[in-house]
């Protein structure tokens, strides 16, 4: 059996950041979550559009988030 090598993005941030992109449930509000990337094999053409537009948005918020964050 053929191994594949998966790439993936993982960060952690805090879930006020998700807030209008994801409906954020109670349980989950103003903490830290995990974000987590993955590749997803098929996509029709709107969807994957569609997608993209939300992951763009999502990562010039981590980027935000990033440049808030305070260096350890």
């Amino acid at each position: 059996m053929e191994e594949k090598n998966m790439d993936f993005i993982r960060k952690i941030i805090n879930s006020d950041l998700l807030q209008n992109i994801f409906e954020i449930p109670i349980s989950l509000k103003h903490k830290k979550v995990e974000i987590l990337i993955l590749p997803v094999e098929k996509f029709d053409q709107y969807t994957e559009k569609k997608h993209c537009f939300m992951l763009i948005y999502l990562l010039q918020l981590l980027g935000i988030a990033m440049l808030l964050q305070p260096i350890i």
